[in-house]
């Protein structure tokens, strides 16, 4: 995902981030470039994150120095899956900002604070396509607002790989401008989506916000919708809340997407297996008026500070998150934000403030409404909620797993307890060179259609029929420390 390094940092992707100097300068798209961590990388920042978490723990004294300890002797391996599924540090409530914060940047996944997650249905990851390039790499984050339409970040489109070609408001974006042409990745085949719980979809229209304005003076309007060829009819879309001339869905709420669930600096603590973007994660925050960033309308955003050990929100946004949604369970699971940016080029250190574009404030409200009047659509009760955890026909899942040293993964035995088909999906911080299910006798029952092969490495799928009492196994090839998700959903 493509999210411009506004300081706010949630999940992991598979790329990294030019290196940008923290100047009173307008900010500048951060784009995201592959790279392959070596063993001897991945084994140093295991060790390091171990070390930096103990230390931290010890810092806050009380019933984390026992915690502290507990992490110190785990196994490298279990340490990483500790961290991902049961993080030590819980929510809390939000710290005051810090004054004289630098201009924005546009945000793109990083997740730090809670763990990974396979819950959220409707969260998607955006897949692009960038010049010079036939691979779509995992790039954003994105809502199902209904059955064939994503909600998304305007700047993960409105971006160029050279920086004077930049565009940095709608219009030009759209429809270029002197100097500037219109940015490649508004085109629809630039993006593929990818949901867990229903597979691969293409994109047929893009359509961003022409107001959409993002500069070292102003962030505005920083929304788009993708609009897919086929509608993803097993998740139930969440309902959009009511227009307000000023927001006002201020408390505590969680952040998901796909980004960099953490990125190395002097303040931050490494997860490695979030190192990448690819895996999908979720964070709990507070939301606060932004009243402190002089580029955001306090009328239309909303803030959070992340300062775990400062009473603050435990988890925040980064690069390959943009787009993803803030939503907060106590209001009806509705998306009431749509990840745009954070205030510092590191999404690790604290305070950093996250920013979202409220899907409540009348003006991004009525465009949502708007847009979508344009697009035909489909209404179809979808078997999976929107938000949550509740998914009564997924057969099994798997929030975080790594490939062994010789890149291969085989889940525990599944048994299906219904017959009909199944739907299985995994997703990566690295390559999937082949994926899938495999029954008890070693029968193949599906093979993966995407992957390394299809130009689409972070993501696979395939469907298979079975019987009631079939057992039978995920299987996968991927990157020696790399990291994976899986969900296997069943349709009747």
């Amino acid at each position: 995902m493509i999210i411009r390094l506004i300081s706010f940092a949630l999940l992991a992707f598979v790329c990294t981030v030019p290196a940008v100097a923290q100047t009173d300068a307008a900010p500048t798209p951060g784009l995201l470039r592959a790279r392959k961590l070596t063993s001897e990388e991945a084994r140093n920042a295991v060790l390091q994150a171990r070390s930096d978490t103990v230390a931290t723990l010890r810092s806050m004294g009380g019933k984390f120095v026992q915690e502290a300890k507990k992490l110190e002797m785990l196994a490298p391996s279990v340490f990483l899956e500790r961290m991902a599924i049961a993080p030590p540090v819980g929510p809390s409530t939000i710290a005051p900002v810090k004054p004289g914060t630098p201009p924005p940047t546009p945000s793109v996944n990083t997740y730090k604070g809670n763990g990974a997650t396979t819950a959220h249905p409707a969260v998607a990851l955006l897949l692009a396509r960038e010049d010079g390039y036939d691979v779509y790499r995992a790039s954003c984050s994105g809502t199902l607002i209904r059955q064939n339409i994503v909600l998304t970040a305007a700047h993960c489109m409105c971006y160029s790989a050279y920086p004077e070609e930049n565009p940095d408001n709608g219009a030009v974006c759209v429809h270029g401008a002197p100097g500037k042409p219109k940015s490649p990745m508004a085109k629809p085949d630039r993006w593929k989506v990818f949901f867990q719980h229903a597979g691969l979809r293409n994109v047929t229209q893009v359509i961003i916000n022409e107001k959409y304005t993002f500069s070292g003076t102003a962030v505005r309007d920083d929304l788009a919708l993708l609009v897919l060829d086929k509608p993803v009819t097993e998740i139930d879309p969440p309902t959009l809340p009511a227009a307000v001339d000023a927001v006002t869905s201020f408390g505590p709420g969680e952040v998901v997407g796909y980004g960099y669930s953490a990125v190395q600096g002097d303040n931050g603590i490494a997860l490695p297996q979030l190192l990448q973007p690819g895996i999908k994660g979720v964070g709990r925050v507070t939301s606060v008026i932004c009243s402190d960033l002089s580029y955001l309308e306090p009328t239309s955003s909303l803030c959070s500070t992340y300062a775990p050990t400062q009473h603050g929100s435990t988890a925040t946004i980064c690069e390959g998150d943009s787009g993803g949604p803030l939503w907060q369970p106590t209001g009806a699971g509705t998306a009431i934000g749509v990840t745009s940016g954070i205030n510092t080029l590191d999404c690790t250190i604290v305070p950093t403030i996250g920013f979202q574009m409220a899907t409540t404030f009348r003006r991004h409200n009525d465009w949502i409404s708007e847009a979508l009047k344009a697009v035909p659509g489909t209404n179809v009760k979808g078997i999976l909620p929107a938000f949550g955890d509740n998914l009564l026909p997924v057969a099994d899942r798997r929030n975080i797993a790594s490939f062994n040293e010789t890149g291969n993964y085989k889940s525990g035995p599944i048994t299906s307890e219904a017959q009909g088909r199944i739907l299985a999906t995994i997703n990566s911080s690295g390559h999937i060179e082949n994926f899938s299910v495999v029954d008890e006798g070693g029968k193949v029952l599906c093979k993966g259609t995407a992957g390394v092969s299809a130009n689409l490495p972070n993501v696979n799928l395939c469907w298979a029929a079975v019987k009631v009492g079939t057992k039978y196994q995920v299987v996968a090839k991927g990157e020696h420390d790399q990291f994976l998700q899986y969900v296997v959903s069943t349709r009747p």
